[in-house]
């Protein structure tokens, strides 16, 4: 037999979206899939005639497949989109609290969401960030994006949302190593 068609996710209550609010998620910042390039929308439909005319103005889009994608972790996915981002989250702990461990001596802040630490270099690196990331990439094998591409700098970003936790743990232990090195230089 034919799979059931989509069940789409009810609503908000309405109280929850007052007639003159418009919300605006991405998948990547609300279910954890970067790369997606995938957002949507909730507003009020008394707006609707107006938001389909922006649409229609919009030269550019999302791919087809990540559409696609996003729509199946919305209607589809057993138990739901919030279930799967609990399994993720559930799924990705280890491997946080092993780089969380490589990293908390530093300052970083951990906070209680995403899937990637903000880490201050040790000072006497902090005016040179590109140089110490170089460190990090050819002495110790660990690649991390600068704080500046983010507006932080004498920062990287640490990301795990995507190492298999197999991984983690040599990673984890080479991003140590690395910052220990990084402290111990004059940079």
């Amino acid at each position: 037999p034919p799979p059931p068609p989509p069940t789409t996710p009810p609503p908000p209550p309405q109280q929850q979206h007052p007639p003159h609010l418009i919300r605006l998620f991405s998948m990547s910042k609300s279910f954890g899939v970067p790369g997606w390039r995938v957002g949507y929308l909730l507003y009020p439909p008394h707006l609707d005639p107006v938001m389909r005319k922006l649409q229609d103005a919009i030269p550019t889009h999302a791919t087809i497949i990540a559409q696609r994608l996003a729509l199946a972790l919305l209607t589809q996915i057993p138990g739901g989109p919030r279930k799967w981002v609990q399994q993720q989250v559930k799924e990705l702990a280890p491997c946080r609290q092993a780089l969380w461990d490589a990293v908390k001596h530093t300052g970083a802040v951990k906070t209680p969401g995403a899937f990637y630490f903000f880490v201050p270099l040790p000072i006497p690196w902090r005016s040179r960030e590109s140089e110490a990331l170089q460190v990090l990439a050819e002495q110790f094998h660990v690649l991390v994006t600068p704080g500046s591409a983010f507006g932080v700098p004498g920062h990287f970003r640490v990301s795990y949302g995507s190492l298999p936790n197999q991984d983690c743990n040599d990673a984890a232990r080479r991003l140590q190593e690395g910052l220990e090195f990084l402290q111990g230089e004059e940079g």
